[in-house]
C-alpha cells in the first residue's frame, strides 16, 4: 500500500497528469463517476446568416458537441465526425486494460483550447514495472478521445520513472507505441484492429527497455558526458535564422544556450553513473518538469502541459533525444 501511495503522489506531481483523478471501482459506470466522466452528449444544430437582413440558416458542414448535463460547449465537429462517448471510451479503456492484466488507475476530463473541460478526455492503466540500471521504471497505457475533432481515439505505451515521475519515452508510431484510430463511420471496426496490436504490447516494452539498457551501458567519462549533454542540448536547440534579423545569418538565442546549460546542470545534480541513458535522462526531466511552456492562465488545469508533452512539442523534443542519444549508444 505504501507503494501505491507513493506512486499515486508522484503521479499527481507530474504536470501532464494533474488533472487526472485516482479510481478505484468495480465497474465503468462507478469509474466514470469518480472521474468526472459520467455526462452525456448531443449534438446540435449551429447557425448562420448569409447578410443582415436574411434569416439564420442551418451550417451544413459542422455541429455543436454539447454536454448535456451543463449544456457547455464540448466542441464544434464535422458532419462526418462520429462521436464516441465517454461510455464507450471507458468501456474500451477498461477492457484493454484488464486484457494486459491491470485495471484504470487513473481518469479525468481534459481541455481543448477554449472549449470545456471534458473536450478530450483520458484513461491511464500501470502495467507493472522494469528495471533499468538502478531505476524502476512503471509501464503505462494511455487512452485518449476527443468530442472537438483535435484527437483521434488514441493508445500510447509508454515507460514513467518512478523517482521523478518522467515519461522516458516518446510517441510515435515508428517506436510500435503508438496506435491511432480516427473518428469516422466504421471507427469501431479499426478499433478491432487496434485491440489485436495491444495485445503484443509486452514485446513494445521490451523493446523500448532493452533500448534504453543499450544507453545505459554505454558509458562516457564525466567530462565527456557533461559535454555529450550540451551537444544533446544544441541538436535539441539548434542554431536558427532571425525571424526579425535574418541578415545575421545562422545564430544561437540566448534563450537556447540556456536551455542548454540546463541540461548539463540537470545531469551534472545526478552523482550517479556517466552514461547515455543518463543524459537521455535529463532530458526528459527537463522537458516533463523544467521546460517553460506557455499556456491560457484562464484554464490552468493541466490540460496545457497533457497537450504539450504527450501530443505536442514536448513529445516532438523526447523524440528527438531518444533517436539522439540511441544513435550515440548504438
Amino acid at each position: 500500500m505504501k507503494k501505491k501511495t507513493q506512486l499515486q503522489h508522484l503521479i499527481r506531481r507530474t504536470r501532464a497528469f494533474r488533472n487526472l483523478i485516482s479510481v478505484d471501482y468495480t465497474n465503468v459506470p462507478q469509474m466514470l463517476k469518480q472521474a468526472k466522466l459520467n455526462f452525456p452528449i448531443e449534438t446540435r444544430d449551429l447557425y448562420y446568416k448569409a447578410g443582415a437582413d436574411t434569416p439564420y440558416q442551418v451550417l451544413p458542414t459542422n455541429t455543436a458537441v454539447i454536454n448535456s448535463r451543463t449544456k457547455e460547449l464540448l466542441g464544434v465537429a464535422g458532419k462526418g465526425y462520429k462521436i464516441a462517448d465517454n461510455t464507450f471510451v471507458g468501456c474500451l479503456a477498461h477492457d484493454i486494460a484488464q486484457e494486459l492484466g491491470s485495471k484504470i488507475t487513473y481518469a479525468g476530463r481534459l481541455r481543448s483550447g477554449n472549449f470545456a473541460p471534458g473536450s478530450r478526455i483520458c484513461f491511464q492503466a500501470l502495467l507493472g514495472t522494469e528495471q533499468v540500471a538502478d531505476d524502476v521504471l512503471v509501464k503505462q497505457l494511455i487512452i485518449t478521445s476527443s468530442h472537438d475533432m483535435s484527437m483521434s481515439i488514441t493508445f500510447y505505451l509508454g515507460l514513467l520513472k518512478i523517482i521523478c515521475a518522467n515519461g522516458l519515452v516518446a510517441y510515435d508510431k515508428k517506436f510500435n507505441n503508438l496506435i491511432k484510430v480516427k473518428h469516422t463511420a466504421n471507427y469501431k471496426e479499426s478499433i478491432k484492429e487496434a485491440r489485436k496490436k495491444l495485445l503484443t504490447a509486452n514485446s513494445t516494452y521490451n523493446t523500448l527497455k532493452h533500448n534504453l539498457e543499450v544507453m545505459a551501458r554505454t558509458k562516457f567519462r564525466k567530462r565527456e558526458s557533461s559535454k555529450a549533454a550540451y551537444n544533446l542540448g544544441s541538436q535539441m536547440y539548434p542554431p536558427a535564422i532571425s525571424k526579425t534579423h535574418p541578415e545575421k545569418g545562422w545564430s544561437t538565442t540566448t534563450k537556447a544556450e540556456n536551455k542548454r546549460k540546463r541540461l548539463v546542470e540537470l545531469y551534472d545534480a545526478e552523482e550517479v553513473d556517466h552514461s547515455v541513458y543518463r543524459v537521455y535522462q535529463a532530458a526528459t526531466y527537463f522537458i516533463d518538469h523544467d521546460r517553460a511552456i506557455s499556456y491560457n492562465k484562464d484554464y490552468d488545469d493541466g490540460s496545457e502541459y497533457f497537450n504539450n508533452i504527450i501530443t505536442g512539442s514536448g513529445n516532438e523534443l523526447k523524440k528527438k533525444a531518444y533517436t539522439i542519444c540511441l544513435g550515440m549508444a548504438v
